[in-house]
C-alpha cells in the first residue's frame, strides 16, 4: 500500500563496524545514505521503533528502511553486513512495546506546509514516518523532505504509548486502533443494549435525546464499556465550545436585527418562487456557511434567520428549521464541508474537485427530495 517493497533491509553489526556504541540518531545512516533504523534483533529480542537511548552493538541486526543501492554503500563502508531483504507484514513490526498506527493530516494540522524532517516529528512525537500518502499517491523514499498537506495519510512506526498518544494530538485523525489495544470484546453486548434502550426511549417520546444520550454514556462507564479517560478523550470540546461560542451570536442577530435584514433579503430574492423557493434560500445559505464552520454552527446562525423568514410568509417554522439542520448536514461539494471527507480525502487519491463533480450532483439531488417531500411531512 506505502511501496514499501524494496525498502526493507536488514544488516548485521560486525565487531570492527564503525556503529558501535553510537545511537540510532548519530548512526550517520539518515544523515549520510537516507537510511533509517526502524528497530534491532539483539539476543532474540526484537526492539522497534524511536529509540534514543539504544546503543548499538556488534551481533546486532539492524532493520532499516531506504533504497537498496544507499543501504548497500552504507553497508560497505560503515562496516556491517547486508544479510536480507526483508518481505515485512504488520505483524512483524508488531511487538508488545511497538506497533505501526495510520493518521491523516486534519484540517487544523500544524503541520501543513512542514515537512517531516522540519516538524521534527521523531523528537516530538516519538515516531517514526515509514510512507506518506501524499497527493493520491503512495510514497516510501525521501519522505521526510516532503510538505505536508491536508489529507495526507501517514504511517507510522513507534511505542504503543506514543502512538495512543496520537488520539489527543489535534493534527491527527486516527485511523483504526493504532496502538494495537484489545478490544473489551466482552462488553460489547452491554453496549449494544444501551444503544437500543437509549434509542427506544427517545423514539417512544420518553425522554429528549439530549437526556437519553447523557444517560447513555454514564451508563457506558458505569458498566465498564468505557472508562472515565476514555470518556473525556471522547469530547470534542472544540466542537463543544465554538457551539457554545455561538449561541450568543445567533441571539445577537436575532436582537440586533440582523437576523430580520437577511430575512429579508432572502424572501425578496426567493419569494416570488413561493414557499419552495424561500424554503431553497435557506437551504442554499445554511449550506453555503457549512464549509467553513461545523454543521452545528452553521445550524445555530441561519436557524434564527430561517424562522423570522416563516413567521414573514406566515409559514411553519419547524418546516424552515428542519430543512436548516438538513442542508447543513448534507455539504457534500467541499472536503472541508464534513471531517468524514477529508478523513477519505488521501487515502481514496481524491483531488478537490472531484467532490464537487460527485457531491453537487448528489446534493442537488438531496435537496429536490427535500423540497419535494419535506413540506408533505412538515406541511407549511
Amino acid at each position: 500500500r506505502f511501496q514499501l517493497a524494496g525498502m526493507l533491509h536488514e544488516l548485521l553489526v560486525v565487531p570492527d563496524s564503525a556503529l558501535l556504541g553510537r545511537t540510532f540518531a548519530d548512526s550517520m545512516l539518515a544523515s549520510h545514505f537516507q537510511v533509517e533504523i526502524l528497530g534491532a534483533l539483539r539476543q532474540g529480542r526484537l526492539s522497534l521503533g524511536f529509540m534514543p537511548n539504544f546503543h548499538i552493538e556488534a551481533g546486532d541486526r539492524l532493520f532499516v528502511k531506504g533504497l537498496a543501492p544507499n543501504v548497500t554503500q552504507a553497508a560497505q563502508l560503515l562496516g556491517c553486513q547486508r544479510t536480507a531483504d526483508l518481505q515485512l507484514s504488520d505483524k512483524d513490526l508488531t511487538t508488545n512495546e511497538a506497533g505501526l498506527g495510520r493518521v491523516v493530516i486534519g484540517q487544523t494540522s500544524d503541520l501543513i506546509g512542514q515537512t517531516v524532517r522540519g516538524a521534527e516529528f521523531r523528537t516530538r512525537f516519538g515516531l517514526q514516518v515509514m510512507g506518506i500518502w501524499h497527493e493520491g499517491r503512495p510514497l516510501a523514499a525521501g519522505v521526510a523532505d516532503i510538505p505536508l498537506h491536508l489529507g495526507d495519510t501517514l504511517l507510522l512506526l513507534g511505542r504503543r504509548d506514543a502512538l495512543e498518544h496520537l488520539r489527543e494530538e489535534p493534527s491527527f485523525v486516527v485511523l483504526g486502533n493504532p496502538a494495537g489495544d484489545p478490544r473489551r470484546l466482552n462488553r460489547a453486548p452491554v453496549a449494544i443494549i444501551i444503544f437500543l434502550v437509549m434509542i427506544s426511549l427517545v423514539l417512544a417520546g420518553v425522554l429528549p435525546i439530549a437526556v437519553a444520550a447523557l444517560i447513555g454514556a454514564v451508563m457506558s462507564v458505569l458498566t465498564g464499556c468505557l472508562t472515565m479517560d476514555e470518556a473525556y478523550q471522547a469530547i470534542q470540546w472544540k466542537s463543544l465550545f465554538l457551539i457554545i461560542g455561538m449561541l450568543p451570536l445567533a441571539v445577537a442577530m436575532a436582537t440586533t436585527g440582523a437576523a430580520d435584514y437577511l430575512a429579508e433579503l432572502v424572501v425578496g430574492a426567493f419569494g416570488t418562487l413561493g414557499p419552495r423557493g424561500v424554503l431553497f434560500g435557506i437551504m442554499l445559505l445554511a449550506a453555503l456557511l457549512t464549509p467553513f464552520m461545523s454543521n452545528a454552527a452553521a445550524t445555530l446562525l441561519v436557524v434564527p434567520i430561517a424562522v423570522l423568514t416563516a413567521q414573514r410568509l406566515s409559514l411553519d417554522v419547524r418546516t424552515f428549521a428542519m430543512a436548516v439542520a438538513l442542508a447543513a448536514s448534507s455539504s457534500l461539494m467541499f472536503p472541508l464541508g464534513h471531517q468524514a471527507n477529508i478523513l477519505v480525502f488521501s487515502p481514496g487519491g481524491y483531488r478537490f474537485f472531484d467532490y464537487t463533480r460527485v457531491g453537487l450532483p448528489l446534493t442537488l439531488l438531496i435537496w429536490l427530495v427535500l423540497l419535494l417531500f419535506l413540506p408533505l411531512f412538515m406541511p407549511f
